[in-house]
């Protein structure tokens, strides 16, 4: 018997996802080629997605279409440093967001496809 032991308890380091989600900027193109891409980026405020970098990128087109509220197919293409413009093709669909290269306010351009 006696007093119980005092213990100080430890705030534990949480670990949540939420924590790893990074934020994507899309931007609507009008084209399928995205050749206004550079008009696009400069004057339309971007989608912002929240996602986790090991989501693959056929699970960021179906986010995407529910975001859009769209059942049409989404094309992809990558703003990269030096300007210019790199498709992401459906064959990369396996691929992590993170393996693709993007992370925290990378910029992508989509174009829905009517079918």
């Amino acid at each position: 018997h006696g007093r119980p032991d005092v213990t100080t308890k430890a705030n534990p380091i949480q670990n949540k996802l939420s924590q790893r989600l990074i934020a994507l900027g899309l931007y609507r193109s009008l084209t399928p080629t995205a050749s206004d891409y550079q008009q696009v980026l400069e004057s339309r405020s971007p989608l912002m997605l929240c996602v986790l970098p090991t989501m693959t990128l056929r699970a960021l087109r179906v986010k995407t279409r529910k975001a859009l509220k769209i059942k049409s197919n989404v094309l992809f293409w990558i703003s990269q440093s030096d300007g210019t413009l790199a498709e992401l093709r459906t064959e990369h669909d396996d691929q992590t967001v993170d393996w693709l290269g993007l992370n925290e306010g990378s910029k992508l351009i989509y174009h829905a496809v009517e079918t």
